[in-house]
């Protein structure tokens, strides 16, 4: 009588492991890098006298699976509305602020001139 021998569930070899946690670990990295660039973006726009609106809470139906979980679990901002002045923000800065935040809606109001008090 001969006895087959035990089927693994579910095997693989050493170098495998590692290429996949290497590339989680890359892709782990690149989500952070983008969480910091916005975070960073979005002080810098308040700094300079512009305003971003966030959604209440992290699901909302007009962000997709992924933003979702990057809110969730790295602390992302969803942003749905991004205001910039135009005298501070030139058109590449607005084009890289569409890009960074894609789901928001980019508004960039003239703004009023200032005048000089005699």
């Amino acid at each position: 009588m001969t006895s087959e021998p035990k089927r693994r569930w579910f095997s693989f070899s050493l170098r495998t492991m590692f290429v996949v946690v290497t590339l989680f670990g890359c892709w782990l990295g690149n989500e952070l890098h983008r969480v910091r660039d916005r975070r960073a973006m979005a002080k810098e726009i308040e700094r300079m006298g512009g305003e971003v609106r966030i959604f209440p809470f992290a699901t909302h139906p007009r962000l997709s699976v992924l933003e979702s979980a990057r809110v969730l679990a790295f602390g992302d901002l969803p942003t749905y509305w991004i205001i910039v002045p135009d005298q501070k923000f030139t058109e590449a800065d607005i084009a890289r602020v569409r890009c960074m935040f894609p789901n928001a809606k980019v508004d960039h109001y003239p703004g009023v001139p200032r005048r000089k008090i005699n």
